[in-house]
């Protein structure tokens, strides 16, 4: 398999499992989505919007544009949130349906920190992090799900594998 092809496929995951996640989302009240929680980014509000604003943030920065800036305050509800996010998935696919193997090599970024000092990445690994990125935080929203009673659901891509395989894809 070609990286480009593991790209590809590896967002398709991403987006099948937010899928899965965000129905779990929508089955708890409004009052536990905003409940303030002390864990990771917080409510699971907090986590959807810091999930999504990632997604954002790595779109601006491998096409070179700035960064965008929202907060979970920006958004009032589940509704504004899937909004924004279908949105930037939309911008995501036509991105990656665009790229050619070779742009996976492109490094950008060369970025100072007091901690981690200087460094660059290259666009593949940026998109590679990316997907790994949102399954950390959508197993955190999954915690939060189950400690409110919700549903959760299993993403790991072994299941995504399987639904594909089952569908003839």
């Amino acid at each position: 398999m070609k990286m480009l092809d593991y790209i590809h496929q590896i967002w398709d995951y991403n987006y099948w499992a937010r899928d899965k996640v965000w129905q779990c989302v929508c089955g708890i009240s409004d009052e536990a989505y905003m409940q303030p929680v002390e864990y990771s980014m917080g409510s699971v509000h907090a986590q959807c919007v810091h999930t999504m604003w990632a997604e954002a943030i790595w779109l601006a920065s491998v096409q070179n544009q700035s960064v965008p800036t929202f907060t979970p305050d920006d958004f009032a509800d589940r509704n504004a949130v899937k909004a924004k996010w279908d949105m930037i998935q939309s911008q995501w696919l036509v991105y990656l349906s665009n790229l050619k193997e070779d742009d996976l090599d492109i490094s950008f970024g060369k970025h100072s920190s007091s901690q981690r000092g200087t460094y660059t990445q290259t666009i593949g690994q940026v998109l590679i992090h990316v997907v790994n990125h949102g399954t950390d935080h959508r197993a955190q929203i999954l915690r939060l799900l189950h400690g409110f009673g919700g549903d959760t659901v299993a993403q790991d891509m072994i299941f995504y594998f399987r639904e594909k395989n089952a569908l003839g894809l």
